[in-house]
């Protein structure tokens, strides 16, 4: 789904924000054509849109950098993707116009690497709690 003037509320906010479920959004205006670009954190899924109209589409799980090219109004685009640090999800996406760079915009899916790793920790946690427990059914209900 690109950033449409259809679109609610409640859904362009989602899309302003980067997080696990909505993924990364980006958006740029060069003149009047606007440009959405979003990655998916669970897929790797990235999707490049023009004025609304998905226009590449790929899937990159495990690079760091990648890249989208192509053509509008006889224009030729890049739009490239650059994770800056794995911990805290942040991502750098950068458009050029004709091999020339017009803007840049970083976002990150943690604030820091200290949540992330609580976030890590706190679902060790839930799973040792979850193993014990059913372990401890087992032992309880097994066969002797």
């Amino acid at each position: 789904m690109a950033h449409s003037t259809n679109t609610t509320s409640n859904e362009k906010t989602k899309m302003a924000t980067s997080g696990i479920r909505e993924g990364y959004w980006f958006y740029f205006n060069d003149e009047s054509v606007d440009i959405a670009v979003n990655g998916s954190m669970w897929s790797g899924r990235e999707t490049v849109y023009v004025n609304d109209n998905p226009v590449s589409d790929k899937r990159e799980m495990f690079k760091v950098k990648s890249s989208h090219t192509f053509t509008h109004a006889e224009q030729a685009y890049r739009v490239t993707f650059e994770m800056d640090n794995i911990l805290t999800g942040r991502l750098e996406c950068s458009l050029f116009k004709n091999n020339r760079l017009i803007a840049k915009q970083e976002k990150a899916a943690f604030d820091s690497a200290k949540s992330f790793i609580k976030i890590i920790g706190v679902g060790f946690l839930f799973g040792l709690l979850i193993g014990g427990a059913a372990l401890a059914l087992f032992m309880q209900f097994a066969p002797a």
